[in-house]
């Protein structure tokens, strides 16, 4: 033990003294620049040693190999191999042409190690730079273009850097010489396996490191116009697609989109459906109709949601919010408060009824409503309450609050109408208010005898009337509710009708198909439109009906310009019940319900001889008027 302790303190000696010595040398300032020389010295001696044994001694110089790895130690190229970098924002699932995939296929292989050892340089786990450009090409497109860069130099045609296009690839050194080769992907840019200690990676093209020329492997290709998942139409001029298939009308109306290049044409699919090839040149690219947060209405023409579930009634009449393009294309629509479903942007149009409800308007619920957003019932009282708008909720809601502003809730758009000023329904009498200046279409009220000449109501939308009157030819023109006065009811069917054998003119009536059997297009004057008719003969396309209080007064009008008769004049706003005799609504279902003959109802709507039950338990359905007591 006392040995070694001697050894011990003789080595600690000597190293004391060996630094003693190099202190004294070189000087206390000096020592640090001669331990920096030394290791300098060494690295050197190591990159000699490795440049030995390196595959590219043949074509660099021991000078050129050291400037070589001094420039790529100090690249520093970490900003464009972050996961966020744009150079590596390129969607590899859906790169079309081959280029594309040439890129998409490197960017695969980032951050791989680099070796020189064989066969492990070749791939796929590994690479040397002329190993990844070797391997890339033959996994997209089968060619061999050898696997060292003094080779790789004649797979292709001779280019400048300039024309150098995404898929081509750089090479640094004379041609026949070259040391280094990258695969460029635009923007000044390349994939490389770059040198020892390093891995596969983006790089810019650096003053200090430029590339001697490019060489073009694939086939010049015309620029491509449109990418995947552009939106695109088909241009009127066009006639087909590519084969034979004529396009049709409803072809040049949808709007497209790019799946990808093929060698015959562009690949298109409509959303959610099937995909068709037409020429790039009866393209043409079209921005989204729609945006995040535009009230929409669905178009007539529409038959589906995209899927395969069919259009109800009611989805037409709704008004949608836009939510945003969905990942196949489509625009994803929702019911304010509620649902939200995917459909094609040509089957969609601007909602410009929306306007309408601004902050500060006066309305009331309309027939769809049920409910409170949150779900709670709404109340025979606030069924009927008049409500100002108070705020437009971002998510297409609404809140409003009572006119006398002690409460409010939120409500969708499609439950409110704009506040009625009176219940005047159509067949009504009414005459205009002397206070009447103005049509809804904003042209002046021009007309002799304003206030004394009676007009018939012939439909009604929320506060507005379509009023007729038979003076010359016959016209009509959209009114304000607040500018009529109700000077009668419309006339009601002599007894209940079961067979549907009375009727009445409705909002298509203007003049008699055959008047009295024999006069074509005579113009229907007030008091006939104010009448009920017994239906006498009809065929499939007109109907004969007499009039039930003069019988002089005959003749055949089209199908389309009668509707039922009402047996009452319960309207809007009126309570009823259900009479015993009651069986069934109009939809043909059974009345099953307890409390059948004592439960209240509300009339939300008349429309012809049927009207629109509201129960407050949060239901409503259509009745005959004949099944209702007031």
């Amino acid at each position: 033990m006392k040995n070694i302790k001697f050894i011990g303190m003789v080595c600690l000696v000597i190293l004391t003294s060996n630094l003693v010595s190099a202190k004294v040398v070189y000087g206390e300032d000096n020592l640090k620049e001669h331990v920096v020389e030394q290791e300098n010295k060494s690295e050197e001696e190591q990159l000699k040693k490795q440049y030995e044994s390196d595959n590219r001694k043949s074509v660099m110089s021991l000078d050129e190999y050291q400037k070589f790895h001094k420039i790529i130690s100090n690249q520093d190229n970490t900003e464009y191999n972050q996961p966020n970098s744009p150079s590596l924002k390129s969607n590899f699932d859906t790169a079309s042409s081959v280029r594309d995939q040439i890129i998409a296929e490197a960017k695969k292989h980032l951050g791989k190690p680099y070796t020189q050892t064989n066969p492990t340089r070749l791939g796929p786990n590994a690479f040397d730079c002329s190993g990844l450009a070797y391997y890339v090409y033959k996994t997209v497109t089968g060619k061999d273009i050898k696997n060292v860069t003094w080779e790789q130099e004649y797979s292709g045609q001779m280019i400048s850097i300039g024309e150098a296009q995404p898929g081509d690839l750089y090479f640094w050194g004379a041609r026949g010489n070259t040391s280094h080769v990258a695969i460029c992907i635009g923007n000044q840019q390349y994939i490389h396996a770059p040198d020892f200690g390093k891995t596969v990676e983006i790089s810019p093209i650096w003053d200090s490191f430029k590339p001697s020329f490019a060489v073009r492997i694939l086939p010049d290709t015309p620029a491509q116009k449109f990418k995947i998942n552009d939106r695109v139409k088909i241009k009127k001029t066009a006639t087909n697609w590519v084969g034979s298939s004529k396009l049709t009308d409803y072809d040049y109306t949808r709007v497209l989109l790019v799946e990808g290049y093929e060698s015959n044409g562009v690949k298109l699919r409509i959303p959610g459906e099937w995909a068709g090839i037409i020429k790039e040149s009866d393209l043409e690219k079209v921005t989204p109709a729609f945006k995040k947060g535009d009230y929409v209405k669905i178009k007539r023409t529409a038959t589906k949601w995209v899927g395969s579930s069919n259009l109800s009634d009611n989805d037409y009449k709704r008004t949608h919010i836009v939510e945003g393009i969905n990942s196949n294309g489509a625009i994803t629509i929702r019911i304010p408060g509620s649902w939200a479903g995917n459909i094609r942007e040509e089957d969609l149009e601007i909602d410009n009824t929306i306007s309408d409800f601004k902050v500060g308007t006066n309305v009331s619920f309309g027939l769809d409503a049920l409910k409170w957003i949150g779900g709670a019932d709404i109340g025979y009282d606030n069924m009927m309450r008049s409500y100002k708008i108070s705020k437009l909720n971002g998510d297409g809601t609404i809140y409003v609050r009572t006119l006398d502003d002690s409460w409010g809730g939120n409500v969708s758009i499609n439950d409110l109408m704009l506040l009625r000023s009176n219940n005047i329904a159509s067949n009504d009498v009414i005459r205009l208010r002397a206070a009447a200046t103005n049509w809804v279409d904003g042209k002046p009220i021009n007309i002799e005898n304003k206030t004394t000449r009676s007009f018939i109501v012939k439909e009604r939308k929320d506060n507005k009337l379509h009023i007729y009157s038979d003076a010359a030819s016959g016209w009509s023109a959209w009114i304000y509710d607040w500018d009529a006065l109700l000077e009668r009811k419309h006339k009601v069917t002599p007894e209940i009708d079961y067979d549907k054998k009375y009727v009445v003119m409705n909002q298509n009536s203007s003049v008699w198909n055959a008047y009295k059997g024999v006069s074509l297009n005579v113009k229907i004057s007030l008091s006939e439109y104010d009448s009920v008719y017994k239906v006498v003969d009809k065929n499939s396309e007109s109907t004969k009906i007499q009039s039930v209080t003069d019988s002089s007064i005959f003749g055949w009008v089209y199908n389309n310009q009668v509707s039922a008769a009402p047996n009452s004049i319960n309207t809007r706003g009126d309570k009823v019940k259900l009479k015993s005799s009651a069986s069934r609504w109009t939809n043909g279902e059974a009345i099953n319900i307890d409390n059948k003959t004592t439960r209240t109802f509300l009339v939300k709507e008349r429309k012809d001889n049927q009207l629109l039950l509201y129960s407050d338990a949060g239901w409503q359905e259509w009745a005959y008027d004949w099944d209702v007591n007031k």
